[in-house]
């Protein structure tokens, strides 16, 4: 239709745009904050515009245990649950862009696999980032009756859900922070992630192998073949960047005053 087209013609063009900005030489700052150990990932030092002593490197703030209680605390009320039966494994999965290599086809057979399961409660984080949900997803939840959840708190469902079913998403660090069963489907795209590196997932190369997994965690949620030793290691290096646990806050602070000779 009509709207369609131009709707397509306009998000052509802004990432045309964004294709021209991210091209141009970086304007030099007095200082950068960057998440972890990605000094020699920045673009801004690959082009030779910023030298090594202005950047600083901290702590991936969004997923540090410091930020996360206070965003479950103040932000995030822990008062909604999921009225559904405890007697089901409650499972969300959390979908991301078909452009990352993903195979529709086995995301289809896995929600039809799964939203069939007389002891699953299914939820669909659908993959929208302002856009509309999927056609296909939203056709086939109707015709599954299966339970989308576009608009809410990523946050939420986990914590309402005793399963994390993801393929490639930063929001894995959420489903391991609140202490939920993360269900990694290795057959759903060509990527290869940290979390299958780490071993801080459950990972499945099959339908038939999730379908066993769901089973396993229905009769045992806590149960999982990765331990807490490899979730530390995989914060300790990825989201903290191999410092210490400190104060994450004093930290930034402390920087940014550096930066800016401004006490706050």
């Amino acid at each position: 239709s009509k709207p369609d087209n131009v709707r397509e013609l306009i998000i052509k063009f802004i990432q045309n745009i964004y294709s021209y900005l991210i091209s141009l030489p970086p304007i030099l700052s007095d200082g950068y904050i960057v998440p972890g150990k990605h000094y020699e990932l920045m673009r801004t030092i690959e082009s030779g515009k910023a030298p090594r002593d202005v950047v600083y490197e901290v702590a991936s703030l969004r997923y540090t245990h410091q930020w996360n209680y206070i965003y479950e605390k103040n932000i995030y009320s822990k008062s909604q649950i999921n009225k559904k039966s405890d007697k089901k494994l409650k499972v969300v999965l959390m979908m991301i862009s078909e452009r990352y290599n993903v195979n529709r086809e086995a995301i289809i057979k896995t929600i039809e696999s799964v939203s069939i399961l007389p002891w699953v409660d299914l939820v669909i984080k659908p993959f929208t980032r302002g856009d509309k949900v999927e056609d296909y997803i939203q056709k086939l939840s109707e015709k599954m009756a299966i339970d989308l959840a576009p608009e809410r708190s990523s946050l939420e469902l986990i914590n309402n859900t005793d399963v994390t079913l993801a393929y490639g998403t930063s929001i894995e660090f959420q489903a391991l922070l609140s202490n939920k069963a993360l269900v990694h489907m290795t057959y759903i795209d060509s990527n290869y992630t940290i979390f299958e590196k780490y071993k801080a997932c459950w990972a499945v190369e099959s339908i038939e192998q999730l379908t066993s997994t769901l089973l396993s965690l229905y009769n045992d949620k806590t149960r999982t073949p990765y331990t807490d030793n490899d979730v530390d290691l995989l914060f300790d290096d990825i989201i903290y960047g191999g410092y210490e646990r400190s104060d994450i806050f004093n930290t930034y602070r402390n920087i940014i005053e550096k930066i800016s000779n401004v006490n706050l």
